[in-house]
């Protein structure tokens, strides 16, 4: 999960690496955009949402 003004948002298969690389940014905001954030990584790190078990 990150935290990004406030709220939280689930961010699912991130590679180990690419954590890495982001608790090491000169500036974790500009890694976070450019890297991880849905619109710039095309979606690739969204998690799969479970629906209701009737």
């Amino acid at each position: 999960m990150v935290a990004v003004n406030g709220t939280y948002d689930r961010y699912c298969g991130v590679p180990p690496h690419t954590v890495a690389a982001l608790m090491g940014a000169p500036s974790m905001g500009q890694f976070f955009n450019r890297t991880i954030r849905r619109p710039a990584s095309g979606e690739r790190y969204d998690c799969p949402t479970q629906k209701p078990v009737k």
